[in-house]
């Protein structure tokens, strides 16, 4: 059974529709039944789904007369990133990088059939309840149509992606103020998250231009590029912008890390400098002591009366000598 709006006890599918009337605004339809839109209607509609339960959605769909591959793809349990024109309908598999948070990216199904717009996701996509809101008031599509609809939806998710993209840029750019001052000791483990992301952001992004790209050569009666050839090439624009500049993020991440790696084998090397130091000087000192501690009978210095502060001034200049040798070469630079 199909439920609507919030989601009572026993219901096991949540949704809302949505009407693109004339003047290019949604009008919600908070009491038209699902089962209603299987017959042709002059007004588009948006169906916007939160799946719980494949069986009462597949159910909905085949009562919309979609193809077998479309309906395929809408309840993949793992989805994937695809644009595919099957038949009437036009199915798109959206990667999503929602917050810097998630671990994973999150898939926005859009399906087109002629007249009606439907996304189906399994996570609250805050950026449709951004176009619920403002095309509900302030805002009007480009037209009254669900392609129009379609446009819109694309270009604030891939707004939301060049948000992500603008974060990891500041991220990166604490990272190597942090790295000039010396203030993060774990920073080898948040290069290696920051970048994980980043890449992650990157395939997200190269999947959205594949699926993007592709809707300028669809040749569908759910989707029509006329009146929206412009903004649709605008949104490519500013996906190859921030392509770009993702993989510029990721280069001065690699070159972040390896700058670390570099202070770190410096300052181990330096460390190993002074150790050298400290055994080139008593080394001589020690063969000192440890011949006079070999208590054989017959040793002279052992009956002389200065034979100790003899002793003790010849290391000492010995060690004065191998300090100046030492500076004289640059080894304390």
């Amino acid at each position: 059974m199909i439920k609507q709006g919030h989601e009572p006890e026993g219901s096991v599918v949540e949704y809302a529709i949505y009407e693109i009337d004339s003047n290019r605004v949604l009008k919600k339809r908070p009491h038209l039944d699902l089962t209603s839109l299987a017959v042709p209607r002059a007004v588009p509609v948006w169906i916007d789904i939160n799946r719980r339960d494949p069986g009462p959605l597949t159910e909905f769909l085949r009562s919309l007369d979609v193809h077998p591959l479309a309906l395929k793809a809408c309840l993949e349990t793992v989805p994937n990133s695809r644009i595919g024109v099957y038949g009437k309908s036009l199915f798109i598999g959206l990667p999503m990088l929602l917050d810097w948070a998630d671990k994973d990216r999150t898939f926005l199904s859009i399906l087109c059939l002629p007249g009606i717009l439907v996304t189906i996701h399994e996570k609250s996509v805050p950026m449709l309840d951004t176009i619920k809101k403002d095309f509900t008031s302030a805002m009007k599509f480009h037209a009254a149509n669900t392609s129009a609809a379609l446009y819109q939806l694309l270009d604030v998710i891939i707004d939301r992606e060049i948000v992500l993209t603008l974060e990891a840029h500041e991220r990166i750019d604490r990272l190597e103020e942090a790295l000039e001052t010396e203030s993060v000791l774990d920073l080898p483990d948040e290069t290696r998250s920051l970048k994980h992301k980043t890449v992650l952001l990157e395939a997200i992004l190269e999947d959205q231009h594949h699926c993007v790209s592709s809707l300028q050569t669809i040749e569908s009666v759910a989707f029509s590029v006329e009146g929206i050839q412009d903004y649709i090439r605008d949104v490519i624009a500013h996906l190859d912008h921030t392509v770009r500049s993702v993989g510029r993020q990721i280069d001065r991440l690699t070159s972040l890390r390896q700058h670390f790696l570099l202070q770190l084998q410096d300052k181990a090397n330096k460390r190993l400098q002074v150790l050298t130091m400290v055994s080139a000087i008593f080394l001589p000192l020690m063969l000192v002591t440890g011949i006079y501690g070999m208590n054989f009978r017959h040793m002279p210095e052992l009956s002389w009366r200065y034979g100790y502060p003899a002793a003790l001034l010849f290391m000492g200049l010995l060690a004065a000598d191998l300090l100046w040798a030492l500076a004289r070469k640059g080894w304390f630079k």
